[in-house]
């Protein structure tokens, strides 16, 4: 019984679950949303495109944790 213990894999960290595959698709996303922003403000000068490419990959990031958050907590139902 022991050995069949040993020989299992670790149990998944409990709380948000966030993996590194999650971190690592979901900086993907968000730099490929936020470089479209800033491709499409860039004719309205640098800064102002900065700070649009900037927020919209802050918004993409907070939707993509807010959807983990949602998806963890209806699966605790």
């Amino acid at each position: 019984m022991e050995r069949r213990r040993a020989r299992r894999a670790p149990e998944p960290v409990q709380g948000m679950g966030l993996s590194l595959r999650f971190w690592v698709r979901s900086l993907a996303i968000t730099l490929g949303l936020g470089l479209v922003a800033f491709s499409l403000a860039w004719p309205s000068g640098m800064p102002f495109a900065l700070y649009v490419g900037l927020g919209v990959a802050i918004i993409a990031l907070g939707a993509l944790l807010a959807f983990r958050a949602l998806q963890r907590r209806l699966a605790t139902r």
